[in-house]
């Protein structure tokens, strides 16, 4: 098996549930479905940790002291750059925390929700594509 394989797999369904709550980002959507976008941001925010925390305490510790200097500063950068991902969710988290506070200010919701998902989105794009790429053809950690 691949080192990254089962962080890509978590890739992907972060990808599927950012995607489902997507289709509800209008206001009509919202009004009635409040409680079930927060339901499914639960879900979302909860396997975001989880992954969150296999990175910090596997991926990038291995990354980080991996023979390879490309793969540590690559490594570096992505990890330096993204330090502040688990506050931002967090943060948005908070904000976000009951369907009242999604069904009563639709417009904001809606902006922070793309934003932060964007941002997430660009993060597994990056990691896939160049970091754990980079770490699949090294092939040097099991």
């Amino acid at each position: 098996m691949i080192f990254t394989e089962n962080l890509r797999k978590q890739h992907e369904e972060s990808i599927r549930l950012i995607k489902e709550i997507s289709t509800y980002l209008n206001e009509g959507s919202l009004e009635e479905n409040a409680q079930h976008v927060r339901m499914l941001l639960s879900t979302f925010i909860g396997k975001a940790s989880v992954h969150r925390a296999a990175e910090d305490s596997t991926l990038y510790p291995k990354l980080l002291n991996h023979e390879s200097q490309e793969l540590r500063l690559l490594a570096k950068k992505y990890y330096d750059g993204f330090v502040n991902t688990k506050d931002v969710l967090s943060n948005y988290s908070t904000k976000w925390s009951a369907a009242t506070k999604i069904k009563n200010n639709p417009r904001e919701f809606i902006v922070d929700t793309k934003g932060i998902f964007t941002k997430i989105l660009d993060r597994i794009d990056k990691e896939n594509n160049e970091l754990f790429a980079l770490a699949d053809r090294l092939n040097k950690i099991q």
